[in-house]
């Protein structure tokens, strides 16, 4: 979220095929700062974006449209706080499905959609602390007809927890309580097979060498079955066994793939 003459960031293009690489635009003063998310691409042949902070009066954030066929950037919608504030992921399905870590009914965050043939913008859900958790943060990944994130917070430890929410009737639900403290959630969702998998940065320290390996999480969407597994043998072995109950913190899966994409920032 820094780089360029503004150091409110850029967006940049890369050619695999040349090796060539280009800035493509400085984001202006007008469209926010604090890039907080990759690019989408919803299929319009427009790519967008999330800033946690937006350059009116109250700085809740803003959703932007960047058009590659003539290098313009535009804001589409300007949080108030009422319906989010400080955006945290996006993804792309038919529609734009986000999160915001504060802002809506209860101050703890909302899921919310835009429409990006005609930019309306809708809030979903409204998060909170002792229901689904609060302050969601990080991308989402889709699984079948819903999607799966987390929070930072909330839960009966306040170490926040894993939701879906069901895009056919709208709702959402908590499916994990986090059993870990400050177990914070390491790169993006992604979902393939019939499994979660997933990395924690702190809370599952499983070798005496500190730092050396983490632990890995997995997880059944529909039943929300899921259990750790930790490497053994010597640390430069890929071997895993011993699945272990209550332990939890980020998600990959394998098999097949749907990753957040971060590079076109």
């Amino acid at each position: 979220d820094r780089g360029g003459v503004t150091s409110r960031g850029i967006i940049f293009e890369f050619d695999p095929a040349t090796g060539t690489f280009s800035k493509k635009i400085e984001i202006p003063a007008e469209i926010g700062s604090g890039v907080a998310d990759g690019l989408v691409a919803p299929g319009t042949g427009r790519l967008w974006g999330i800033m946690s902070h937006s350059s009116v009066a109250n700085g809740k954030g803003s959703v932007f449209e960047y058009n590659p066929a003539d290098n313009t950037i535009t804001k589409k919608h300007d949080f108030t706080g009422a319906d989010g504030s400080t955006p945290t992921g996006l993804m792309s399905l038919n529609q734009l499905i986000g999160v915001t870590a504060e802002g809506g009914a209860n101050n703890e965050g909302v899921l919310f959609e835009i429409d990006p043939t005609n930019s309306q913008f809708s809030k979903k859900f409204d998060f909170s602390a002792s229901d689904t958790g609060k302050k969601p943060t990080g991308s989402l990944a889709r699984y079948g007809t819903k999607i799966y994130g987390f929070t930072a917070k909330g839960g009966p430890t306040d170490n926040g927890t894993l939701f879906e929410y069901d895009l056919t009737p709208g709702t959402l639900v908590k499916k994990i309580d986090m059993p870990y403290p400050r177990g914070l959630i390491q790169g993006d969702l992604m979902q393939a097979g019939a499994k979660l998998y997933g990395v924690s940065g702190e809370g599952c320290r499983l070798s005496s060498h500190p730092g050396q390996r983490r632990a890995r999480i997995r997880a059944r969407p529909p039943d929300s079955d899921w259990s750790t597994r930790r490497p053994t043998g010597s640390p430069g072995r890929t071997r895993w066994s011993q699945r272990r109950r209550d332990r939890v913190a980020c998600l990959s899966v394998r098999r097949s793939a749907l990753s957040g994409a971060r590079p076109s920032i």
